[in-house]
């Protein structure tokens, strides 16, 4: 005996839109967090001033 689910079929529809915002947010922050652990390393390098200017000229 199969019932027919129309609230099943209704919430669907909201659980792939959900997936798909959430595969977005997680492609973001794929792409955004390298970029950013780069530019802390790089901003953690870089030394203001003529000694820092020096340093980067040698490197």
């Amino acid at each position: 005996m199969v019932h027919d689910t129309p609230h099943l079929r209704a919430t669907s529809g909201y659980f792939s839109t959900v997936t798909t915002v959430s595969r977005t947010v997680l492609d973001l922050a794929a792409a955004y967090l390298p970029m950013s652990w780069i530019g802390l390393r790089i901003g953690a390098r870089m030394q203001p001033g003529k000694a820092g200017a020096r340093e980067r000229q040698d490197a």
